[in-house]
């Protein structure tokens, strides 16, 4: 009964550990997936709200509460480059603060600081 009783406490114990899979390592966290964040208007309107949507294959969407684009993207550890209906190319120098939160912004002018927006993994 005894070996019983370990056995099952063994099958319990094993059953109910941590899952260390399920832990992330910002360093290899990846910007595949829905972002979500909030933005200053520039003209002093208020916040809105920012979506950003990266795909896999490289495309993603940008909807910022007035319109949707859609982009083709490069990225790399610290910087993603949006290219906008293959003209307009924007890069963003980012920063994973956990796996599902981002630090995202552009390089602001010399003596400027920078504008960041702080995006959540949905």
């Amino acid at each position: 009964m005894k070996k019983l009783f370990f056995l099952v406490l063994t099958v319990l114990m094993v059953a109910c550990s941590s899952d260390d899979d399920a832990t992330c390592n910002v360093s290899d966290a990846s910007l595949v997936g829905t972002w979500v964040g909030t933005e200053d208007d520039d003209d002093g309107s208020g916040p809105y709200t920012v979506t950003l949507v990266f795909n896999d294959n490289g495309t993603g969407s940008l909807d910022d509460s007035e319109e949707i684009f859609s982009f083709d993207y490069t990225s790399n550890d610290s910087q993603v480059t949006l290219s906008v209906l293959g003209t307009d190319i924007v890069t963003f120098n980012y920063e994973f603060d956990t796996c599902d939160q981002v630090s995202i912004y552009e390089t602001p002018d010399p003596g400027e600081e920078a504008d960041i927006v702080v995006l959540t993994r949905q």
